[in-house]
């Protein structure tokens, strides 16, 4: 699942949902060294550091997932090689 996941101050980054569970997400994003957890805390989603943040865009990945995530997160196949 792709979304764009957008802070309250108005700092939006695109990311790819690894893991979606009851009342958290973990998330891979281009520009941030390692992968992001947010948590569900009463009708807000927070990331780690508290901060909230909202879902612009919600969406189904189709295709080839390994190519799509190389193109947009370089490091990750690096990381992985």
């Amino acid at each position: 699942m792709l979304v764009t996941i957008v802070w309250n101050g108005g700092e939006a980054a695109e990311a790819v949902v690894l893991k979606l569970a009851e009342g958290s997400m973990r998330v891979m994003s281009a520009g941030f060294s390692d992968t992001v957890e947010l948590r569900l805390s009463g009708e807000v989603w927070r990331d780690e550091q508290g901060q909230s943040v909202a879902f612009d865009f919600i969406g189904a990945l189709s295709g080839d997932v390994a190519r799509f995530c190389a193109e947009r997160f370089p490091l990750a196949e690096t990381a992985a090689s």
